[in-house]
C-alpha cells in the first residue's frame, strides 16, 4: 500500500449462501467502483468432529459427506461468483488461500484430504478457464502451522511456522504480478519444516 491510506469496508456473511457472497461483491464494487483483488481464506470443517476427520476405517459411512458438504460448497461459492464477476469486468486476481493437505494427506486427515485436494482442482480448472478472460487466478499453499492465537510457540524458533504477515506478502507478491508473468500456484514453506517438491 505504500503509505497511502486505506479503505476498509467489512461486511459479515454466510458463504454457503450463493446470494450472500453475490451481494458482497456487489458491495464492495459499489463502495469501491472496481474490483482488482478476490482472496478466499475461509474454510469450515466440522467443528464437532477429530481435526482432519479422523482415521478413515474408524468413521462412520457419512464422515466423508459431511466434510465435503463442510467444506466445499462455501469456496465452490467465492470462487465461481468471483469468477463471474471479474470475468465480466476483464480482468483482476482471484487467490485461493489452503493447507498443506493439497500437496499431501497425513494419517487421519482423510476427509479433510478429500476436500482440499477437490479445492486444488476446482481451481486449476479455475486457472485454465479464466486466463482467457485476463483474470489471474492463483492457489497460495500455506505448507505449515501459521501463528495465530492457537498456535503454541513453546520451544520453537521464530522460523517454525507461518506468521499472517508471510501470507500477506504471497498475497501481495500474487497480486501485483502482470499479465506477462503469472504464477498460479505458490507454496509457503517456514524453513523449521522440511519442503517436499510438489
Amino acid at each position: 500500500m505504500n503509505g497511502l491510506p486505506v479503505a476498509v469496508a467489512t461486511r459479515t456473511i454466510d458463504a454457503a449462501k450463493p446470494g450472500e457472497v453475490a451481494a458482497a461483491i456487489d458491495f464492495a464494487r459499489t463502495e469501491f467502483g472496481r474490483i482488482d483483488l478476490i482472496v478466499n481464506a475461509m474454510t469450515s470443517p466440522p467443528r464437532d468432529q477429530p481435526f482432519g476427520g479422523g482415521a478413515i476405517a474408524d468413521g462412520p459411512s457419512d464422515r466423508l459427506e459431511e466434510w465435503l458438504r463442510a467444506c466445499l460448497p462455501p469456496a465452490w461459492n467465492v470462487l465461481q461468483l468471483s469468477a463471474r464477476f471479474l470475468g465480466d469486468q476483464g480482468h483482476g486476481t482471484i487467490i485461493q488461500i489452503a493447507g498443506p493437505s493439497t500437496q499431501r494427506v497425513s494419517p487421519e486427515r482423510g476427509p479433510w484430504g478429500a476436500t482440499q485436494m477437490a479445492l486444488r482442482g476446482i481451481v486449476e480448472a479455475l486457472v485454465h478457464e479464466m486466463r482467457p478472460l485476463a483474470v489471474h487466478v492463483a492457489l497460495l499453499v500455506a505448507d505449515g502451522e501459521i501463528v495465530t492465537d492457537r498456535y503454541d510457540p513453546t520451544g520453537k524458533p521464530d522460523w517454525s511456522a507461518l506468521t499472517p504477515g508471510d501470507i500477506a506478502h504471497g498475497v501481495t507478491f500474487l497480486a501485483g504480478q502482470t499479465q506477462a508473468g503469472w504464477t498460479h500456484l505458490l507454496v509457503l514453506t517456514p524453513r523449521g519444516r522440511d519442503w517436499i517438491p510438489t
